[in-house]
């Protein structure tokens, strides 16, 4: 069997065929916008997860500075009010106001040294504990207070050899504390 096209259904078909295709095209073209939109939302949710993500390691590092800043300011601080009162035992004995000091620089310290052991990593925690440690063996030697220690370098020192080492320490911490802010290298 043979089919014939008429002449006149030629021109149907075309404006048919023309028709699907401008249909097709528009839901092409729906279809790809969508897409695009899709991939522009979910670039901009990246951007937003990679914004935050920065911004909460800038607050970290922020805070972690702020903290070595104290630490190092309240460590040097109970340093030097230790030293006053050392020189102030070796004369005339050390008045109210300096006990007084000594105390509210200890208790100081000592608040600042818990928070940082709570903030610093341990690469620098292992400095900030030496550190505390020559800082409270001199301490405890200046009150007169008493300590079971395996060190017998530490057991017998003299305060002036005491205040050297926690000056070594100071000086250790700090580098640390800079080298770990990418300040100064090691």
């Amino acid at each position: 069997m043979e089919v014939r096209v008429n002449g006149d259904l030629g021109p149907f078909m075309i404006a048919t065929v023309g028709v699907a295709g401008t249909l097709a095209s528009a839901l092409f073209t729906q279809r790809s916008a969508a897409q695009s939109k899709a991939m522009e939302l979910e670039h901009a949710e990246r951007e937003n997860r990679r914004a935050e993500r920065l911004e909460e390691e800038r607050s970290v590092q922020e805070a972690r500075r702020a903290c070595y800043v104290s630490l190092n300011q309240f460590a040097r601080r109970f340093h030097s009010v230790m030293f006053i009162y050392h020189r102030a035992n070796e004369q005339v004995g050390p008045s109210e106001t300096q006990l007084s000091d000594l105390e509210e620089a200890r208790v100081a310290y000592q608040g600042i040294y818990a928070e940082a052991q709570m903030i610093v990593p341990g690469s620098v925690m292992s400095e900030a504990h030496a550190t505390n440690a020559s800082l409270m063996g001199l301490y405890e030697l200046l009150k007169g207070v008493e300590r079971p220690t395996h060190d017998s370098e530490t057991a017998h020192a003299d305060p002036e050899t005491q205040l050297r080492d926690a000056s070594r320490h100071l000086s250790l911490l700090r580098k640390s504390l800079r080298v770990n802010l990418g300040l100064e290298e090691f």
